[in-house]
């Protein structure tokens, strides 16, 4: 029989849902912060910082309209210096909840942010492997980066082409021998991704790559 003591510590299973119940209740938190966040606000939009939010309307005007190819639509914008590659997610939540300002930042939080702070989560987690009870905490901190809410607040997309760059970081360090074909094809998936996504972040593109390069050098010669 096991005493009080053993009873009052959860199983492995009861731990992770306990977690994950925790996350989930934080994500939902951080989106009702950022929906309230909005309509709170009283300032006057610049048009740079509409600029995104009137992208995301006139993608939503193309999926709406039988004459328009949608997809033809995007490909054009990203031809321009205003990619609509992130309105692929937010679009059609928007024909689904509205076109309301609240509805597109909601979207920018969970589509992009949260995942972006989950990514940058597992990062850490890859650095030093984190124990049950760590896991919302690491989570929450994340989330909390204000870098992160910055852009997502005034409607830039930026959060969603960083959290393709984290995804990249933490397939390249699952394969940090560079041995495994799906590291490539992913890798081959991801960057390019992020280029399209958000133009300017080829500056992270190739300091990351050129960092990947380097160290699989470094360890090459250290196995040899």
């Amino acid at each position: 029989m096991p005493s009080e003591d053993q009873a009052l510590v959860p199983s492995k299973n009861q731990l992770v849902a306990i977690v994950a119940t925790a996350i989930v209740l934080l994500a939902v938190i951080f989106l009702g912060a950022a929906i309230g966040h909005v309509h709170a606000e009283r300032h006057f939009y610049f048009w740079d910082d509409y600029a995104y939010n009137r992208a995301a309307l006139e993608s939503l005007a193309a999926l709406q309209d039988p004459n328009t190819s949608w997809f033809a639509h995007l490909r054009t914008s990203m031809q321009t210096g205003f990619s609509e590659l992130f309105t692929v997610a937010i679009s059609p939540l928007m024909a689904l909840m509205g076109e309301s300002r609240g509805v597109y930042i909601g979207g920018l939080t969970g589509f992009f942010l949260l995942p972006c702070a989950a990514a940058c989560t597992f990062l850490v987690n890859r650095v030093r492997p984190l124990l049950g009870s760590e896991w919302p905490l690491v989570f929450a901190s994340c989330t909390t980066l204000p870098v992160f809410w910055r852009a997502t607040l005034t409607g830039y997309p930026d959060i969603g082409g960083i959290c393709l760059i984290l995804l990249s970081m933490l397939v390249l360090s699952y394969d940090l021998d560079y041995k495994r074909w799906n590291t490539a094809v992913a890798l081959g998936f991801l960057l390019p991704l992020t280029f399209l996504f958000r133009r300017h972040l080829a500056y992270a593109i190739i300091p990351l790559m050129g960092a990947a390069t380097v160290f699989a050098i470094v360890r090459g010669f250290r196995i040899e």
